[in-house]
């Protein structure tokens, strides 16, 4: 079984996808590549993986599972969620794939991408967003702050989860000054949002804490 691919489809809010994983063990069948199982690469994926580039990691994954799961691995890969398997340049590997996908394929890569990257946890969508540089470094901690009060409506996040949250990506934060900056402008762009959109949809004592 290939056990790393089918775990790309199964992170936090996302239900597993049957079709995705059978139709990695049906092209790896046909191609004559083993799921070397108890490999260096985490079982999951053929010999030598782990050393290509990042355009042929991706040529693999859009040649074995479906778009929103190469979606994903891009993801998961740049954040070190898949072990020894990363991906070394995420914007090098986005592009790879919206320059090879077409049509339905690449509108539901882009969807995909999307959606998971914006319902990351909160240090990790930092973090990812870090990566992609699509933000201007001055400006990505106030963007995050003001795109959270958004996500606690929409996530219908508890109390206890925005304070984790918080939490962890004050810790990730403290261990660079750069970083620790882009936290207190995070919490600034926080705090002018809940003054701007109101208490509607935030848990009470979130509202009260951080307004």
């Amino acid at each position: 079984m290939c056990m790393n691919i089918e775990r790309i489809t199964a992170q936090k809010g996302g239900r597993i996808r049957h079709s995705a994983v059978a139709g990695c063990i049906a092209l790896l069948a046909v191609a004559g590549v083993a799921c070397g199982s108890g490999s260096a690469e985490g079982g999951g994926f053929p010999e030598g993986f782990v050393a290509m580039d990042d355009a042929s990691k991706i040529e693999y994954m859009m040649k074995t599972v479906t778009p929103d799961s190469v979606a994903r691995f891009i993801c998961d890969a740049a954040l070190g969620r898949l072990d020894s398997v990363r991906v070394d340049t995420l914007s090098m590997a986005t592009l790879y794939a919206y320059e090879h996908y077409k049509d339905d394929d690449l509108q539901s890569f882009q969807a995909a991408y999307d959606d998971y990257s914006e319902n990351l946890p909160l240090d990790e969508k930092m973090r990812l967003r870090k990566l992609a540089a699509q933000d201007d470094p001055d400006r990505l901690g106030y963007n995050l702050g003001l795109e959270y009060v958004s996500d606690i409506r929409e996530g219908r996040k508890s109390a206890s989860e925005v304070e984790s949250e918080i939490a962890a990506m004050a810790e990730i934060c403290a261990a660079d000054s750069a970083d620790a900056q882009t936290f207190r402008r995070f919490m600034k762009g926080f705090q002018i949002a809940l003054d701007k959109d109101g208490a509607d949809g935030i848990p009470k004592e979130i509202f009260e804490k951080y307004r």
